[in-house]
C-alpha cells in the first residue's frame, strides 16, 4: 500500500470551518451582506470542518470507485439510503480531502477505497451521523448536477444544421 495511507497528516488533512464574526445580521447592512451571510450559514460542512465543492475531478473520481467496487447503478442506491450510504462516505471523504490525498492514489482505487474506508470507521460513528452523511451528500450530488449540461431537442428538425 502507499506510503499515503499511513500519512495521518494527509489522510485527516480536512478544511476547518472558517471563523465568522458572531453578530448576527443587523438592521441597516446591505443585501450583499445579508446574502453573503446566509450563502456561509448554508455552505456545507461535516462534523465542524467546511467541505470542499464536489467539483467534475471529485464526481469523476466518485464514478470510477463505484465501477471499482461494484457498487449498483447510481440512480437506484440513490433510491436506497442503505445503498446509498456507501457511496455516501465516498463522496464525504473526497469532499473533506484536498486532492493531494487522492492525487496520487487515482489510479489504484482499491487502495484509495481502503483509505477511505479506515476514515469512515474513524469518523463515522453513530447512525445519527450515517443519516445525516446520506442528506448531506445527496444535496452536494444534486447541487453538482444543477449546472450539468443536459441536451434538448432543436425545434426546428432534423434539417436544420447542428451549431451552438
Amino acid at each position: 500500500m502507499s506510503e499515503i495511507l499511513h500519512d495521518p497528516e494527509i489522510i485527516t488533512d480536512q478544511v476547518p470551518l472558517p471563523k465568522r464574526d458572531s453578530t448576527s445580521v443587523r438592521r441597516g447592512e446591505s443585501d450583499a451582506e445579508r446574502q453573503r451571510q446566509t450563502a456561509f450559514d448554508s455552505a456545507p460542512h461535516w462534523q465542524g470542518r467546511a467541505l470542499e465543492p464536489f467539483s467534475v475531478s471529485r464526481e469523476t473520481l466518485f464514478l470510477q470507485l463505484r465501477v471499482a467496487a461494484g457498487a449498483p447503478p447510481l440512480f437506484a442506491a440513490m433510491a436506497d439510503a442503505e445503498a446509498w450510504y456507501a457511496d455516501a462516505v465516498r463522496i464525504a471523504w473526497l469532499c473533506s480531502h484536498r486532492p493531494e490525498a487522492w492525487q496520487e492514489l487515482r489510479a489504484r482505487p482499491l487502495e484509495l477505497q481502503a483509505a477511505i474506508d479506515a476514515w469512515a470507521d474513524a469518523a463515522i460513528d453513530s447512525r445519527r451521523d450515517k443519516v445525516d452523511l446520506v442528506l448531506l451528500t445527496l444535496r452536494l450530488w444534486n447541487e453538482s448536477q444543477i449546472n450539468a449540461h443536459e441536451p434538448s431537442p432543436d425545434p426546428a428538425g432534423k434539417d436544420r444544421e447542428p451549431g451552438n
